[in-house]
């Protein structure tokens, strides 16, 4: 299996936040599901990983499917 390099990722919220209420407020009805399902999905990766880097491939999977 692949092993990952090990670093520390640099998120700056504001901005991606920001793109998504706009996103809500402008976009159609299904766009705007569709952000807010990524959302959900990167928040599930935010928590599975929070404070560590993944391992590996593997462990990455779930949020890939999603």
């Amino acid at each position: 299996m692949r092993s990952f390099e090990k670093r520390r990722p640099a998120v700056v919220w504001e901005p991606f936040n920001a793109a998504l209420q706009s996103m809500c407020l402008v976009a159609s009805r299904e766009a705007a599901t569709a952000a807010e399902q990524l959302c959900d999905i990167i928040e599930e990766f935010t928590i599975l990983f929070h404070g560590r880097q993944p391992t590996d491939l593997e462990e990455l999977r779930p949020s890939h499917r999603g």
